[in-house]
């Protein structure tokens, strides 16, 4: 038999993957860098529950091929984040509206831009702060491990994505929004399943135990 576990917040319940988000209050979720297999298989499973995403990346056929399979939850939003002017931008058209979840896919969509990824994460979370802050939402920036990295500034920065978390939630945390991150294994989504992937996302997101924040939660491969 299938387990199957039930987390209950405002919004109604999930059923891993098959519960649709009460209407008309369903969560506005921000994922970036869509591009990313990992990153579009985030924004395409909470849609498919039923939250209002927006999908963000440079390439404007990507996040237009994927509003087209949810019109009525996808957003398509054509942003380059690695460029403060466009983040800047995009806080200022957005305001004050609530924002529950902010998935960051940076690190995964630019792989070899690590630190100028990192500075994405950070300059994109603060510029949208006050959005978070009205939902007292959540910040999840999303990673990958590489068993063979080249180098020793390869090395340093997987370093780095263990204690970005920590850093980046002490930040939030002032006001009052919590961050973690998810290290997937080498091979990203594919290497973990694709159900048990969205399950993942979908319980950090409305388990009480996320709000503690500063974590990097690693994800075992899953078996075939």
């Amino acid at each position: 038999m299938k387990r199957v576990a039930v987390l209950r917040r405002s919004w109604g319940s999930v059923v891993w993957g098959f519960e649709v988000f009460d209407k008309p209050n369903r969560p506005t979720v921000m994922v970036v860098g869509v591009a990313n297999e990992s990153c579009a298989t985030a924004a395409l499973s909470f849609a498919s529950n039923g939250a209002r995403v927006v999908a963000i990346d440079v390439d404007a056929d990507v996040t237009a091929a994927l509003a087209k399979q949810y019109p009525d939850h996808i957003e398509a939003l054509e942003i380059d984040v690695l460029r403060s002017k466009h983040c800047r931008h995009l806080a200022k058209n957005w305001d004050a509206e609530p924002l529950d979840l902010l998935v960051h896919g940076q690190l995964l969509r630019y792989p070899d831009r690590p630190a100028v990824a990192v500075q994405s994460i950070e300059r994109l979370t603060y510029a949208l702060a006050p959005a978070l802050s009205e939902s007292r939402g959540q910040v999840i920036y999303l990673c990958e491990d590489h068993p063979e990295p080249r180098g020793i500034a390869r090395n340093a920065f997987r370093s780095a994505y263990s204690t970005l978390a920590e850093a980046l939630h002490q930040e939030c945390v002032q006001v009052n929004v919590s961050a973690n991150g998810v290290r997937l294994p080498s091979g990203g989504v594919d290497a973990v399943g694709r159900d048990e992937f969205e399950g993942l996302l979908t319980g950090l997101f409305l388990a009480p135990a996320a709000r503690l924040g500063g974590s990097l939660l690693s994800v075992m491969p899953g078996s075939d």
